[in-house]
């Protein structure tokens, strides 16, 4: 998926403390109607809710060679039976949730907030769950701009946190990208040509907990900790996971919105509050951030460039 999945990655890493990436492309003015997109394509590849996976990180530095590839082997080994506890703690959840209809519910969301800075009053939905599906989709309509939502839902790594996120951008495209294996064989001055040109782009996360991540829970090893968290979850037929998804599709699906109408608040250059945040593609991670907004049980905060609504549990006391 690289042609659609680049934009998800470089919001990700613009998360990292330190990472200064070049600010997200938004509109600096009322774009006129027929430049507006006729589609919503929906980039949606699971077909299940999912559970993120640990970064290992190497530690063996200083060991020499040989004990590099022995903590190479162990923290390999590691992460397969990590894996093993996560996709094991997660089956409960798959099977109770197999009636939830994430992207009919996902698609009800961003009608009711529509985009209609970004894309016709009467934009048609596309969902696309491959690279040769959208592609497929770019073919019958170049030359066009076309807005792109990239989502995942999950759970992170430790279950403590189950979260929606949204990639969302207006891109005009004059070419169908190539396929990944050509792409890879390609020169920068021939990608070039096949590049999109950015409109505008957001990252949006909203997340919720059924327990502070700041409080001591059950002592106990990682793989009964998995358990005891999912378990949380599955009360009820999953119903704390219907309630969290349901909620945060709409909070979404309205912070894709303020934001192609530039009605999300600048956040203040002082953080003011140290938060724990699940991230698709990182660990876990306790950072400080910027609240924008808030009510008795719910914060918007900023990190980077993505944009959070979370729980005030979240939020370290």
């Amino acid at each position: 998926m690289k042609n659609v999945a680049r934009i998800g990655i470089v919001l990700a890493l613009a998360t990292l403390v330190g990472c200064a990436p070049a600010p997200l492309k938004k509109l600096d003015a009322p774009m006129a109607e027929a430049e507006k997109a006729d589609h919503v394509v929906i980039l949606l590849t699971q077909s299940e809710i999912a559970v993120d996976d640990v970064d290992v990180q190497n530690n063996a530095g200083g060991f020499g060679l040989v004990g590099a590839l022995i903590g190479a082997l162990v923290e390999t080994a590691m992460e397969s039976t990590m894996t093993k506890n996560r996709q094991e703690a997660i089956a409960p959840l798959r099977d109770a949730l197999l009636d939830y209809e994430y992207e009919t519910k996902l698609i009800e969301a961003i009608k009711t907030h529509l985009p209609t800075s970004l894309v016709k009053a009467d934009a048609q939905f596309k969902l696309v769950r491959n690279d040769a599906e959208w592609r497929a989709h770019l073919e019958s309509v170049i030359p066009a701009n076309v807005f792109l939502v990239d989502t995942r839902y999950a759970f992170e790594q430790n279950f403590d946190v189950a979260y929606v996120y949204a990639a969302a951008s207006l891109q005009r495209f004059v070419k169908v990208p190539p396929s990944e294996s050509d792409w890879k064989k390609m020169s920068k001055k021939q990608r070039k040509a096949y590049e999109p040109t950015m409109l505008h782009a957001g990252s949006y996360y909203a997340q919720h907990v059924t327990h502070s991540p700041f409080a001591k829970q059950v002592k106990a090893k990682s793989d009964a900790l998995y358990q005891h968290n999912a378990a949380q979850w599955a009360v009820n037929d999953a119903e704390p996971v219907r309630q969290a998804f349901g909620q945060s599709l709409d909070e979404v699906a309205e912070l894709i919105q303020r934001d192609g109408e530039g009605r999300l608040p600048e956040a203040p250059k002082k953080k003011d509050v140290r938060v724990f945040l699940a991230n698709f593609a990182f660990q876990p991670m306790v950072a400080k951030s910027s609240r924008i907004e808030n009510s008795a049980d719910r914060s918007l905060v900023v990190l980077g460039q993505n944009a959070f609504w979370i729980d005030n549990l979240q939020i370290k006391p």
